[in-house]
């Protein structure tokens, strides 16, 4: 992938991380998992380990967005500095 295409894969990635309803469908969803899990018998490992890591993939997705923000920030100044 070139610069200009990271660039805009990090806005967006930026687009994305600010809106509203999709951080807010972010905490909901996570907020949901977290409470299934915390909720779920502690005797049944099998249901408390699917709750658990379905909320940490919704970190993963949320942490993989980042890294895609970052990355179009360094590539905007990789190319202004070649400007």
């Amino acid at each position: 992938m070139n610069l200009s295409e990271e660039r805009e894969r990090g806005a967006k990635a930026s687009a994305l991380l600010k809106n509203p309803l999709f951080t807010d469908a972010l905490n909901i969803i996570r907020s949901s998992y977290f409470d299934a899990w915390r909720n779920s018998v502690s005797a049944d490992s099998k249901e408390r380990e699917h709750y658990w890591a379905l909320f940490n993939a919704v970190d993963e997705f949320e942490g993989h967005l980042t890294n895609v923000l970052k990355t179009g920030e360094m590539a905007e100044k990789q190319i202004f500095n070649q400007n």
